[in-house]
């Protein structure tokens, strides 16, 4: 994609003038920050348990009010709702995290 005025590449050209390009980008981008997605509830798996970074992830989704549920195995469940729609809704509020078993870790 190129700017209409200049005919330059942006992400190509970093050092040319910026005023053509946020002249030719006015409008099109939205006016304020998109807005932050925050789960509002995490599933640990028992092996994402053992590792630092998942109990991170947890701390944090807790200090952010997300309901952590550690789970008991390493499958995940109780996602469904009522109906398709309710189930489409909590898979979307829902943060899983997990790890991959050894034997799916081939390289």
């Amino acid at each position: 994609m190129t700017v209409p005025e200049t005919g330059i590449a942006p992400h190509l050209f970093p050092d040319v003038d910026a005023s053509p390009r946020a002249a030719a980008l006015e409008g099109i981008l939205p006016e304020r920050a998109p807005k932050r997605w925050i789960p509002k509830r995490v599933l640990v798996t028992r092996a994402a348990r053992e590792w630092p970074l998942a109990r991170t992830i947890s701390e944090r989704a807790a200090a952010l009010g997300a309901d952590v549920i550690e789970l008991g195995s390493d499958r995940l469940a109780d996602l469904r709702g009522a109906d398709d729609r309710a189930t489409y809704v909590r898979s979307k509020t829902t943060l899983a995290v997990v790890v991959s078993p050894p034997s799916a870790r081939k390289l």
